[in-house]
């Protein structure tokens, strides 16, 4: 079984947990708009309201057994940089795999991220 982390429920977020619902991937989400987590609450392993630019909520809400990391925090690039930069130390640091979608790029992504994610078609 493969856990996935969901870090950020914009677009492309939102996109890869309705993907990974048909399989048997367990997903933990992370996202600071309680709507959008509680929307998702029966379709995911694990689901936290809280802010993903904070590197200590990070290292206590991404799971030990976590083998990818997939990160969409949306509207601002300076903002996502700097979580990303966050995620990669918590994320790589144990040595797993990070897919990134800057804002803007999720409607371009389609199918070939897809793809690089390992997500199916």
């Amino acid at each position: 079984m493969v856990t996935v982390a969901v870090v950020g429920m914009g677009t492309f977020g939102c996109r890869v947990v309705n993907e990974l619902e048909n399989t048997d991937a367990d997903v933990v989400i992370i996202d600071k708009n309680r709507e959008t987590v509680e929307s998702y609450k029966g379709k995911v392993k694990d689901a936290y309201i809280t802010d993903a630019l904070n590197d200590s909520v990070l290292r206590k809400t991404l799971p030990d057994d976590l083998d990818t990391a997939v990160v969409d925090l949306g509207q601002g690039l300076a903002q996502t940089v700097g979580a990303v930069a966050v995620v990669i130390a918590v994320v790589l640091g144990a040595g797993l795999t990070l897919g990134v979608c800057l804002d803007g790029v999720a409607d371009e992504v389609g199918d070939a991220g897809a793809d690089l994610l390992g997500l199916p078609g």
